[in-house]
C-alpha cells in the first residue's frame, strides 16, 4: 500500500508501511485523508509505529 500527501513545499510524497504496518487499514494508520498515487517525488518507507509518528508530527499528516 502506498499512501500520498503533500509536503509544506507542495511536493507530492508517498508512505510505504512495512514491516508492523503493512497489514493495517488506512483508518487504521489515522491517515484517512491520504489518497493512492503512482507518482511521486519523496517515497517514506515506514518500518514500525513509531517510524509514523515521527513523520505525521514532521509534517502535520494529522490535517486534511
Amino acid at each position: 500500500m502506498e499512501l500520498t500527501f503533500t509536503l509544506p513545499d507542495g511536493t507530492r510524497a508517498g508512505i510505504h508501511p512495512s514491516r508492523e504496518l503493512e497489514h493495517l487499514t488506512v483508518g487504521q494508520l489515522g491517515m484517512k485523508c491520504l489518497t493512492p498515487a503512482s507518482h511521486v517525488s519523496v517515497v517514506f518507507h515506514v518500518a514500525d509505529r513509531a517510524a509514523l509518528e515521527r513523520i505525521k508530527a514532521r509534517y502535520g499528516l494529522g490535517a486534511c
